[in-house]
Formats: C-alpha cells, structure tokens, sequence
C-alpha cells in the first residue's frame, strides 16, 4: 500500500493514501513517513487523506494541519469528522471555534 501513495496517478494515490491512514492503525515510520511525503501532494483529495490519517494518529505536524484547515475557515465535513473521532464532542473548543452551543 506504501508503494501505491506515490503512484503517478492522482487518483491511485488518494485511494491508497486513505486506505493507508483510514483502514490501519500502524504508526510506524513507513507509514508516518508515506503520509508526510503526501502532505506536498499536488492532488488536494491526497493532501487531505494525509492530513486526517497523520492527525488519527495524533501526529504533531497532522494535528497542527487540521486545525490550520479549521483557522482558515476553509473545511470539509471531513475535517470535522476526524476531529471529532479525534477530540469527541469537545472537537469545537480543541481547535478554536468555541462550543456547540455558541455556534
């Protein structure tokens, strides 16, 4: 799966880049390492995956990332999905947009 993240086409790396951070809960270096070289994706959909399976694994640098994505104001419902398996319920007031209650 490692192999397919870097895949010349754009498509093949998203998939494989999901499966790698969605479907395993493996935190070793080939997979840390398959996920960072995704962060510098030219194919967002890749960069994104990257993104939520470095932050699944509570990595600084995908934490970091996603709540950037949640600062900019620019998120998916992806985003939200994975702070919230990430964080619970409090997800909101963890990356700065105050509670449930105030939004």
């Amino acid at each position: 799966m490692i192999e397919l993240t870097e895949d010349v086409d754009d498509e093949v790396r998203d998939w494989a880049t999901f499966a790698l951070g969605q479907f395993t809960e493996e935190a070793s270096e080939g997979v840390l390492g398959a996920l960072r070289r995704r962060l510098g994706d030219p194919y967002e959909d890749a960069r994104l995956e990257a993104i939520w399976g470095l932050a699944r694994r509570k990595d600084e640098e995908g934490v970091r990332l996603l709540k950037e994505r949640f600062a900019s104001g620019d998120w998916f419902q992806g985003d939200e999905d994975m702070a919230l398996e990430i964080w619970g319920e409090g997800w909101r007031a963890e990356v700065g947009l105050g509670s449930e209650a105030e939004g």
